[in-house]
């Protein structure tokens, strides 16, 4: 993890977004992830704890901030 980012966001979630990133650059199409799979399992970690801050200075907000985004 970045030290740059201060203990900011979990270990946990970077990986398993790391990982996804990984799998949607598979030289072959066919074994990226269909982008309905891959929203669905970003919006999975966003809503689960893989994506919160690790408690800094008493500081427990979301790092991830919801956007209006539309596909």
């Amino acid at each position: 993890m970045d030290t740059r980012l201060g203990g900011q966001y979990s270990k946990k979630g970077a990986q398993a977004a790391a990982s996804l990133a990984l799998q949607c650059l598979n030289s072959d199409p066919k074994f990226r992830p269909p982008m309905a799979e891959v929203l669905v399992t970003l919006e999975g970690l966003q809503s689960s704890n893989a994506f919160q801050r690790t408690p800094k200075h008493g500081n427990e907000n979301s790092a991830i901030k919801h956007s209006s985004h539309s596909l």
